[in-house]
């Protein structure tokens, strides 16, 4: 029987059969996965936490962000890099400040050495984000295909396609956890939302496979 930390298990979580089979695939793809999806059900449940909302979709937020990582995909470059590259060009913008071609706020005439290492650093530091940060709708399609129950790559259109609507949803609650207001009902919505494509994705088995290929060409036949 799985147990969380309390000692509480998934049965008195009380999920429904689809949803622990996507707790089952989670499980699979990576236990932190799991764990994340079952503490935004089990926060979001409880009426008491004033704040479950925001700690729901925190968690929700972090499963779509992780999800690629869990089945080995390139993931955009890593925050504290950028962070560290910014911090070695906060010197040289210092210096570029001084420089004979900014004036009182604004920069005019010949370009001088404070000036052209800066723009120097800055065509470096470009050309190095543009090398290390796959584009991330390329990657979440990539996700999409290789994850399709079929075990053949789903079509590029219906990838792109679901692909939008789990960026739409992270979207969603990646500001939820900021903040902006929401409601108990929508949100409940657009987790049932993430819900079906995590099941469809991570948990086709022969028997619902026409129901997935249902859903599927519906989504398809939203872009006619």
């Amino acid at each position: 029987m799985d147990l969380n930390a309390s000692g509480e298990s998934l049965t008195q979580l009380r999920l429904t059969a689809s949803q622990q089979e996507i707790h089952g695939a989670l499980v699979q793809k990576g236990q932190e996965l799991a764990d994340l999806y079952e503490t935004a059900l089990r926060v979001y449940r409880d009426g008491r936490l004033p704040a479950r909302l925001v700690v729901a979709a925190h968690s929700l937020r972090q499963l779509a962000d992780g999800l690629p990582k869990a089945l080995e995909l390139p993931i955009p470059v890593n925050p504290a890099l950028i962070t560290d590259q910014i911090g070695a060009l906060e010197p040289i913008w210092g210096n570029a400040l001084k420089s004979g071609c900014h004036k009182d706020g604004e920069w005019q005439g010949a370009i001088d050495g404070p000036l052209q290492k800066l723009l120097e650093k800055l065509r470096g530091f470009f050309e190095w984000l543009e090398e290390n940060r796959p584009k991330w709708n390329e990657i979440i399609i990539q996700m999409f295909r290789v994850t399709d129950p079929s075990g053949q790559p789903l079509p590029m259109t219906l990838a792109q396609k679901r692909a939008t609507a789990w960026k739409e949803l992270r979207r969603y609650f990646s500001n939820t956890a900021h903040g902006e207001p929401t409601t108990a009902e929508d949100f409940l919505t657009k987790m049932e939302a993430l819900e079906r494509i995590l099941f469809d994705s991570l948990c086709g088995k022969p028997s619902v496979d026409l129901s997935a290929l249902d859903r599927i060409l519906a989504e398809g036949a939203g872009d006619a």
